[in-house]
């Protein structure tokens, strides 16, 4: 019973710890979109029409996948890296980057759609 009871715990303590996870990362989020708003952050894209946020995010490749594609529905570009070598990149409806190109550019292998992407440095 106290083996079964530990189980228990731990799976509801991993429960709780994702949930976390994902709060952190909305946050964050919100956070690169508000300071690209601002104009704190975010590059010029293809004939300076478009903002690219880049980062590097300690979150997992699911998480980052989440991210990215949050900050293409608010109208931005997303180019975000994991201290693993992941790289998601994503673009906003109406931008006229590329995706693939994004990541490319960030010098990761992979590929995708003109408006999701992701590969690995390394």
């Amino acid at each position: 019973q106290r083996i079964k009871n530990f189980f228990e715990e731990w799976k509801e303590r991993g429960k709780e710890l994702a949930k976390a996870n994902e709060v952190i990362a909305h946050a964050q989020t919100r956070m690169f979109i508000e300071e690209a708003k601002k104009g704190k952050e975010g590059k010029e894209g293809k004939e300076g029409k478009e903002k690219v946020i880049k980062r590097l995010v300690t979150a997992s490749s699911t998480t980052l996948e989440k991210m990215a594609l949050e900050i293409a529905n608010a109208g931005y570009d997303a180019v975000l890296q994991n201290p693993g070598g992941f790289v998601v990149a994503t673009t906003a409806p109406a931008s006229i980057n590329d995706a693939v190109q994004l990541l490319k550019a960030q010098g990761a292998k992979g590929g995708g759609k003109k408006d999701f992407a992701r590969g690995k440095i390394g």
